[in-house]
């Protein structure tokens, strides 16, 4: 059956843009959290960069397939767009309101609250999750607090300049994802620099069991989740058939790239010992390289990567929104 004609978009971004939506949705603060877990699953260092990389392969071989389905059905909404043509608009509506709801929605509010927690080092109180009023319905509650106002707040600004359309919208995105990807790099080259000659490798003479790598690909795999971004503003994409799946490779292929080197750096400037379950790895590293101002620093950068993320899920929600929510 044919769909029911809808609203054309205004193509206007290239490809250079959509990677940098797909670099945004992928980076967050992970990055800097999840390599003390894997550091606990596997045996040396070396293991924990194959295991990066094969999350890496993965993701990028994700992104190949998702490069076929966007040439082949280059609309806006992503999966919900597969799924109407291959199992009907049911199977397209569920999985659109899932995305919306859970995907975008409580991504989106849980980065917001996030950066109200990082800004509170630099305006005291924005992070305060003391609770300034509440409202109970049975088994239901609304609290209110300086930490959620924050965030409400953060959200509307970024749904504000996504509604006024794909041009402010590109260029918010574009500026953040430059800024942070600039920063990360910054921190990556400015870090092998600093830091004194790597330690020597110590080659431990047990393998670690398949389900250790299978187990340590869950967090590494949750960090690269986003590399299909890409797909939801496919209609918005210049030519997509040829610069959706470039967008695709681009960005995925960067934040592999990136990944590499930011646990190459961890592994070459924090003992392995203190790496094992540490929470805050970038703050560690960070701290060791550059005294205790890292911390600032990172709290900082922290905003940028988290603000680049919500910008870039604002915006691939908004197309989600406006085809996928109809059954």
């Amino acid at each position: 059956m044919t769909p029911p004609s809808r609203p054309s978009l205004d193509r206007r971004l290239g490809p250079l843009d959509a990677s940098a939506i797909v670099i945004s949705n992928v980076i967050g603060v992970g990055i800097f959290t999840t390599p003390g877990v894997v550091a606990g699953m596997l045996p040396s260092g070396p293991a924990m960069l194959a295991v990066w990389a094969l999350g890496g392969a993965l993701a990028f071989a994700g992104a190949l397939a998702y490069a076929e389905l966007a040439a082949w059905r280059p609309q806006a909404g992503g999966e919900y767009v597969y799924l109407r043509e291959s199992f009907g608009r049911l199977a397209a509506f569920l999985t659109g309101w899932t995305s919306f709801v859970a995907g975008f929605s409580g991504a989106i509010a849980f980065g917001s609250v996030a950066v109200a927690g990082y800004l509170d080092r630099f305006i005291p109180g924005a992070g305060d999750a003391s609770i300034l009023a509440g409202w109970t319905l049975g088994p239901f509650g609304l609290i209110v607090s300086s930490r959620a106002l924050v965030a409400i707040a953060i959200i509307v600004s970024l749904a504000l300049i996504q509604v006024r359309g794909v041009g402010p919208g590109r260029m918010v995105q574009n500026a953040l994802t430059t800024i942070t990807v600039g920063a990360l790099a910054a921190f990556v080259v400015a870090g092998l620099i600093v830091s004194p000659s790597p330690q020597a490798v110590t080659l431990v003479s047990h393998r670690a069991p398949a389900t250790a790598w299978l187990i340590a690909l869950v967090p590494v795999m949750f960090s690269y989740t986003g590399w299909n971004a890409a797909v939801y503003v496919a209609e918005e994409v210049r030519n997509p058939t040829r610069n959706v799946p470039l967008a695709l490779a681009i960005g995925t292929a960067s934040v592999v790239v990136l990944y590499m080197s930011l646990n190459a750096l961890y592994l070459r400037v924090v003992p392995r010992e203190e790496l094992l379950g540490a929470i805050a790895v970038g703050e560690l590293a960070a701290a060791r390289l550059f005294g205790s101002a890292a911390a600032a620093m990172f709290a900082g950068l922290a905003v940028l990567i988290i603000l680049s993320s919500l910008s870039a899920w604002t915006l691939a929600a908004r197309t989600t929104a406006r085809f996928c929510c109809s059954p």
